[in-house]
């Protein structure tokens, strides 16, 4: 076997002669200028070059195939310079030792035939082809084959790639050559063509390994991080990595991480972007690029505000992170892109941030539920790490390829539905926000790398100890949403502040460890990043609320019946006494001299009233307050879910022999199966008990209490897994 450190590629040194009409040679084999094996052969029999082959691979551990396609090679560099075998061409030597019934001349590829007369030729192509590359192209779940061809017509020649399925159809030479190339008539030419092809390209095909996606891999046995222009890993720039990431997502690219006082001037810059906006939007987005980076990105931040008032140009300074191209019109995401579009994108940009910027719904009502499915889909696969389940034709299940990275969102509406916003970390900019003279400052570091270079640094900081990290990372987080969930907030929103909170801890402690900043000045950053998320949570709660099914249903039923949508009667079908307006009824035009008003209902009937409660319909309530959101957000749950919302906030009453959210009660002389509500419910949208607490997610009195505790885990965490840090010389 190769010992460790030694080149793994044998050199065949090959002294020819003929006996008895016989090609054979003799066959030293090298490796590292040392001998390693000796053999005489004929040259040209399979047989004798079986034997030699096998030997070799038993002494080395390699694949036979390589040691094959090295003697070929080698065997057919010598036929080129030796004058004994100028009568008998290297091509057709080569194709006698392999034992390949087929050959190529300048009038296309050509088969021979064994008969019992003899081998007679037989026309397949009018043009050459070879395979110079194989490419395993790995996304990080499936590893698919793309092929390399090299084809020559009536002296032409082109260079492309086919996949493996693509290349076995055969359908290629005309779409890639045009109408002029042939395969001859035949009812297996096709497949003759084809296993021409790959016999004649054995010796020749080169072998690579291409990733097609960003983020952590294995390779050698090390953790290394993936971009556009190769890897990065504990020693930085690692060497011999190939990666293909094509269209937008060429523009993540790395570059070589800084050192010394060039690493303390990318760290100061990227803490410029603090001063950028308020404390409770800029932490939020400050923190991303770490969460992404540490695999802690499933939930999707949304930047939302008016139009112009720089959502894009503060999302590209993140976005810059990853790639200082990736400006505010090189975005990677757009979401007037397709479901599968944006998908793909997701799946592929895993351990960074990808921008899907200008979420602006307008049109139809159909279009507006369109774009709001879109962003619900990819924001729920976002957040469960899932993506839609396919099937290949064969019925077979294909691969599944969820998002893998952070999506940060930019638009002038905020998404729908209570747990889709759940799942997204919506940051509310308003119009005085963004520092635009600090923006340009930002923007002039961000192009000149340095956001980048921070990004690479930190990267290969974290190579070092990645597997211990990711073994720890997730009982940290855990302790950190512990500290975090203090109130009946919907608890993703607590994981998503403890993934934004262990992001920052990382980072601060990079920065510390490379002279960036100071002990205390660490401190002090994590207390207002703190500070700035619990800020951020109350907001992230506002527009929690907004959403809860039994607040809209409350607030669609009033608008149903003071827009004149809906009524709601007295228990015996007439008005309700002295309240008509409030239940819908309008007063009648009347032109008699009778001084009692006379009231009219207005839309459909949904209940009835009387001094004890309100009494619903189930249906016509449901279908009322549905049809009020038209253009705009109704009720997301069904009316059976809804009921027991109701019934869980203690807004409607049952009866303790029922099994049943209804209640049976005589009304307009029928007994009917309604909902009883207290009428009051209907007045004031106040919050319940269930949906505050007196407590704050992350209250500020409680930081300095608590920061010693998280602070220490961290260092301690670290300790055991980091070479100690050169104080005269950090790196």
């Amino acid at each position: 076997m190769i010992p460790d450190g030694m080149t793994t590629i044998p050199v065949f040194v090959i002294e020819p002669y003929k006996q008895g009409g016989q090609h054979r040679g003799n066959v030293l084999v090298k490796l590292q200028g040392e001998n390693l094996y000796t053999d005489d052969i004929n040259l040209f029999s399979q047989k004798s070059r079986r034997r030699l082959i096998k030997a070799v691979s038993q002494k080395t551990g390699l694949v036979e195939d390589q040691i094959e396609s090295e003697f070929l090679r080698r065997l057919a560099l010598l036929l080129q310079d030796n004058k004994e075998a100028e009568s008998e061409p290297a091509e057709t030597a080569l194709r006698k030792a392999r034992d390949i019934p087929y050959g190529e001349d300048n009038d296309g590829i050509f088969w021979l035939k064994s008969t019992k007369d003899g081998s007679v030729t037989i026309p397949l192509t009018n043009f050459t082809a070879k395979i110079t590359r194989d490419i395993l192209s790995d996304d990080g779940v499936e590893e698919s084959h793309l092929l390399e061809i090299e084809a020559s017509l009536k002296g032409r020649q082109r260079r492309f790639m086919l996949s493996a399925s693509k290349f076995s159809g055969m359908a290629w030479p005309v779409e890639q050559l045009g109408a002029e190339a042939m395969i001859y008539p035949g009812y297996t030419a096709k497949d003759h063509a084809r296993a021409a092809i790959q016999l004649l390209s054995i010796g020749s095909i080169v072998s690579h390994r291409v990733y097609t996606h960003t983020g952590w891999c294995e390779s050698d046995g090390q953790s290394v991080y993936l971009h556009s222009a190769g890897a990065l890993g504990a020693k930085g720039l690692i060497e011999g990595v190939e990666t293909d990431l094509g269209g937008n997502l060429s523009h993540y690219t790395l570059p070589a991480p800084p050192k010394n006082d060039d690493l303390r001037k990318a760290i100061h810059a990227n803490l410029r972007i603090l001063d950028l906006v308020p404390d409770k939007i800029a932490w939020p987005l400050f923190c991303l690029p770490w969460c992404a980076i540490l695999g802690l990105g499933s939930f999707t931040c949304h930047i939302h505000g008016y139009t112009g008032i720089g959502k894009t140009q503060l999302a590209a300074l993140i976005q810059q992170h990853f790639g200082s191209q990736m400006k505010d019109m090189l975005l990677p995401g757009s979401w007037n892109s397709t479901h599968n579009a944006l998908e793909r994108l997701a799946f592929s940009v895993k351990d960074a941030v990808l921008v899907i910027d200008d979420f602006a719904p307008s049109g139809s009502p159909r279009d507006l539920q369109e774009i709001h499915r879109k962003a619900t889909y990819i924001t729920r696969s976002q957040a469960n790490r899932a993506a839609r389940q396919r099937m290949r034709s064969d019925t077979t299940l294909r691969s599944h390829k969820p998002p893998r990275g952070m999506i940060l969102s930019t638009g002038e509406d905020v998404f729908w539905g209570q747990s889709v916003r759940a799942r997204t970390l919506i940051v509310d900019l308003g119009q005085q926000d963004l520092n635009w003279q600090q923006l340009s400052l930002c923007q002039e570091d961000a192009d000149a790398g340095l956001y980048a270079q921070t990004t690479s640094a930190f990267i290969r900081w974290l190579a070092a100890r990645y597997n211990h990290v990711r073994d720890k990372l997730n009982s940290q987080v855990n302790m950190l949403r512990d500290r975090a969930s203090k109130s009946n907030q919907h608890k993703r929103m607590s994981t998503t502040l403890a993934a934004l909170a262990a992001g920052a801890c990382y980072f601060l402690e990079f920065a510390e460890q490379n002279g960036a900043i100071t002990g205390d000045e660490k401190f002090s950053l994590f207390a207002k990043c703190w500070s700035a998320l619990g800020e951020a949570s109350q907001t992230q709660f506002a527009y929690q609320v907004a959403v809860d099914p039994v607040r809209r249903f409350q607030e669609l039923l009033v608008s149903a019946l003071a827009s004149g949508h809906a009524h709601v009667a007295g228990r015996h079908g007439g008005p309700p006494l002295n309240e008509e307006i409030a239940w819908g009824w309008r007063e009648k035009t009347s032109t008699s001299l009778s001084q009692e008003p006379e009231w009219q209902s207005q839309g459909f009937r949904i209940g009835w009233v009387d001094d004890e409660a309100l009494y619903l319909d189930p249906d016509a309530s449901y279908k009322a307050v549905q049809s009020m959101a038209t253009t705009g957000e109704g009720i997301s749950i069904t009316r059976r879910t809804l009921q027991k919302r109701l019934y869980e906030r203690r807004l409607i009453t049952v009866e303790g022999k029922r099994e049943t959210l209804t209640v049976r009660r005589r009304l307009e002389d029928r007994q009917r199966n309604v909902l009883c509500m207290r009428k009051e419910s209907l007045e004031s949208y106040a919050l319940t008990q269930s949906d505050t607490s007196e407590e704050s997610a992350l209250s500020v009195p409680e930081i300095k209490d608590m920061m010693s505790d998280v602070m220490s885990g961290f260092k301690s965490q670290m300790s055991g897994c980091q070479n100690k840090p050169d104080t005269k010389n950090p790196t």
